[in-house]
């Protein structure tokens, strides 16, 4: 896990990227971005930013900008793939927002590829432009809500996962294909039932959320006493659909990077302080993530019959 501290106006400059993360996958690692914090604080904002601005660009499209300006300067003998992704989970639900009609997934687990989505669509895209009106269709068929702390709150965990597949030409015999994946995850906004003052549908819904994100810390305690200790723990990840898709990202085999948004309110901020610095204690052992097409071929394969059971 990295730790930085970046101020809301460095956040917009610029230079701001997460260089040494986005090195992950051209490594042939994977790694995730979590950005978790109270409702109003910026946390869309921080991974999308604005659309029509190349300067104030989020994290996602920053890290798309990167990785094409990479594989532009790749070697000819390589040759890349990159495919996009969103998902949505809403009140227990998971959504593809890359679809316009709204159809229940399913989270499984297969011993070859680990936790996945059923059904989940993953789009091809050839350069930043591509990415942005992907996430222009995400926004249109996000399920959003108004409270008194936002006028657009969105109480759902949206997973923006960017695939790249490698394969490197210049092996003698069977080609040498290297698969990653980059993902940024918008947590749920934590607040209170008493500040938000909606309805009681919204109400419930926050409810809902508290629970999810009460979940997903008790994944990192029991994660992080298993650093601590030798004995082994039961980590509950399938109690909630965001931590069982999170299951990949939190385990050793992925640099994660937390980002903590804060607003003005001093309780909700150290708050969130708490609940993110227990990621610190995330144990890490990064795997190469290499494979022969063969091999690729057998995975899809075996996907297939398992999506015919």
């Amino acid at each position: 896990t990295h730790t930085h501290t970046h101020t809301r106006l460095s956040l917009l400059s610029p230079p701001f990227s997460p260089s040494p993360f986005l090195q992950t996958p051209f490594s042939c690692f994977s790694g995730c971005v979590v950005v978790y914090g109270e409702t109003g604080s910026g946390k869309n904002h921080t991974l999308i930013g604005d659309l029509e601005n190349p300067e104030l660009f989020g994290m996602v499209l920053r890290a798309a900008c990167d990785v094409f300006g990479h594989i532009k300067t790749a070697a000819d003998t390589c040759r890349y793939s990159i495919a996009l992704s969103v998902v949505e989970m809403h009140r227990g639900a998971v959504q593809d927002l890359l679809r316009t009609e709204r159809t229940h997934l399913r989270v499984r687990e297969s011993p070859e590829t680990g936790v996945f989505v059923q059904g989940l669509s993953h789009t091809i895209v050839h350069n930043t432009n591509d990415v942005r009106e992907l996430i222009r269709v995400a926004h249109r068929n996000e399920v959003v809500e108004t409270t008194r702390m936002s006028r657009r709150s969105a109480n759902t965990c949206v997973f923006y996962d960017l695939t790249i597949e490698r394969a490197d030409l210049a092996r003698e015999g069977e080609p040498l294909v290297t698969c990653s994946q980059l993902r940024f995850v918008r947590m749920p906004g934590c607040q209170k039932i008493r500040k938000s003052a909606m309805p009681a549908e919204i109400n419930r819904l926050i409810c809902q959320t508290a629970k999810s994100l009460n979940t997903f810390s008790n994944v990192l305690s029991a994660l992080g006493e298993q650093q601590d200790t030798t004995r082994r723990r039961f980590v509950p990840y399938r109690d909630s659909p965001v931590t069982y898709l999170l299951k990949r990202s939190l385990s050793p085999n992925c640099n994660t990077v937390t980002v903590a948004t804060i607003g003005p309110n001093s309780d909700e901020t150290l708050g969130t302080l708490r609940y993110t610095t227990r990621f610190r204690r995330l144990p890490r052992a990064p795997v190469l993530c290499v494979a022969t097409p063969s091999q690729i071929m057998q995975e899809m394969i075996d996907d297939g019959r398992a999506t015919r059971r």
